[in-house]
């Protein structure tokens, strides 16, 4: 029999390997958890790290495209007094007219005090009137056409440049995260520090530069592509001046400056002048519009660059217009699409509604106090209306959206949904850098 004190060891020997093999696999089992852990650790930190990204990513774009609407609202304010300036410079001032009536009585008084005087013949009150009662209208529903097409022009343009700025930073951003993970790499600076040379630090450099010419000459087309509103305000107005003319003329033959009218009859008269100039304009196959925003030939197009750029950043446009070109391609295809029809179709009704509610108010209170019942105005009191009526809606001396006082027309055709919905669409066509294509 075994001595007492030999019992024990003789049992952890017998059953050693089997405790070696069980404290093996729970080390085993517990460092593989402890691996599996640390990656399912590792992979939703980095799930949660993308999510994070991606909502800071669609917060840029929503901030960036607000901004963008911000600009192109800033950049009308800009351009109305330009604008005015045409019109009065194209006969269309209608102050002219107004002063030619209040010194038409002293002009008479003294050519009459003047017997013997040579003098030009003066139009009368009723040729200034009627002159008047013409040129405020045209001038309303010109501005009216006109305004909406630029602030239409407008959005289109500045939300394409800005959808590419925002892609080629994106782009740039991506590439200088890549090449700082390779810096930051060790153990590849100093295997590629083996065949390295100055040739390749060279290279860089010429391709540092050339990324700097590139950039200058996008900057160039860039500048030429914003230009085109000047095309706009100088040139394709005249497409509309031309059909509303023409439709005004048919539309008030008959009706003299005397002569009275209800606000739901004045009211009609209007509302037949925009639908037929609207059926000019939007019909099929019809080039009007187009040329309204845009240069059609070659020509018109080095006319338009030859106004807007200096000669210098002429001669750096020449050098490289594909830039130009591309933007050009897709804001022909905006403009050309239904939507956009739409788009400014709804424009222009707003702006017909903005028309009659103001020249209403302003009518009803031109009425005389021993009028107050009276339903029926002449067509001079209209006339001077509209003509009010017009120049608030170019009013900008006073008003911006930096002193907290705006012009109240612009504002309403900036807050039109339809044209933020067109401004989105097209701001949001990220997929379409390269090919410029435009879904109407």
């Amino acid at each position: 029999m075994l001595p007492p004190n030999q019992r024990p060891r003789s049992l952890l020997q017998r059953h050693r390997g089997k405790l070696l093999v069980s404290l093996t696999g729970i080390a085993a089992l517990f460092t593989t958890g402890s691996v599996v852990m640390f990656f399912i650790k590792r992979w939703l930190y980095k799930q949660q790290l993308r999510i994070t990204e991606q909502h800071f990513i669609k917060e840029q774009i929503r901030r960036r495209f607000e901004q963008t609407q911000e600009d192109s609202l800033y950049t009308m304010y800009e351009l109305l007094p330009v604008w005015e300036m045409v019109l009065n410079e194209n006969d269309l001032d209608l102050d002219s007219i107004v002063t030619q009536l209040k010194d038409q009585k002293n002009q008479s008084a003294r050519s009459n005090a003047d017997k013997s005087a040579e003098s030009l013949p003066l139009k009368t009150k009723a040729e200034l009137w009627n002159e008047l009662e013409l040129k405020s209208l045209i001038k309303l529903v010109t501005v009216t056409y006109t305004v909406s097409s630029l602030i239409l022009l407008t959005r289109l343009q500045l939300n394409i440049l800005t959808r590419n700025e925002y892609l080629d930073s994106a782009i740039k951003l991506t590439m200088e995260q890549e090449s700082s993970n390779k810096l930051n790499n060790k153990l590849y600076n100093w295997v590629t520090s083996w065949w390295s040379s100055p040739e390749d630090n060279m290279g860089d450099a010429t391709v540092a530069k050339k990324t700097k010419k590139d950039g200058q000459e996008a900057y160039i087309n860039e500048q030429a592509f914003l230009s085109l509103s000047w095309w706009i305000l100088n040139k394709g107005w005249l497409n509309y001046n031309e059909i509303i003319t023409g439709q005004i003329e048919s539309e008030l033959s008959g009706i003299n400056p005397r002569d009275t009218l209800t606000l739901e009859e004045f009211s009609s008269h209007l509302t037949r002048i925009f639908q037929n100039i609207n059926s000019q304009i939007f019909q099929q196959n019809n080039d009007s519009l187009i040329s309204t925003f845009l240069p059609r030939s070659s020509g018109e197009q080095e006319f338009l660059l030859s106004q807007t750029l200096d000669p210098q950043a002429l001669a750096g446009f020449h050098s490289n217009t594909l830039v130009f070109k591309q933007l050009i391609n897709e804001l022909t295809r905006c403009i050309e699409s239904t939507a956009t029809s739409i788009v400014l179709e709804s424009l222009i009704n707003e702006s017909f509604h903005y028309i009659m509610n103001k020249v209403g108010v302003k009518t009803m209170a031109k009425k005389k106090p021993e009028q107050e019942d009276q339903q029926h105005y002449q067509m001079a009191v209209f006339t001077m209306s509209m003509k009010d009526c017009c120049q608030e809606m170019l009013q900008t001396a006073a008003a911006s959206p930096h002193t907290g006082s705006v012009n109240e027309f612009l504002a309403t055709l900036d807050s039109v949904q339809p044209l933020d919905d067109l401004s989105a669409s097209v701001y949001s066509n990220f997929g379409v850098s390269s090919s410029y294509a435009f879904k109407s």
